[in-house]
């Protein structure tokens, strides 16, 4: 996932593509996209706290 949160690659092991690990597959991919996004908010949240955070724009 980029800095726009955009999904750029997904792989999928071969062994979670058998229908009865169909519910396996999508609590991964949930998790994934989950854990993705958390690493993208801190990232995001250390820059602007770098730059000043947002009190530089009259927010606290």
């Amino acid at each position: 996932m980029n800095g726009n949160q955009e999904v750029e690659n997904v792989k999928i092991d071969h062994e979670l593509l058998k229908p009865e690990k169909k519910s396996d597959l999508e609590a991964a991919v949930k998790e994934a996209v989950n854990d993705a996004i958390k690493k993208v908010q801190k990232i995001m949240a250390t820059k602007i706290r770098q730059q000043g955070g947002l009190e530089k724009f009259g927010l606290k």
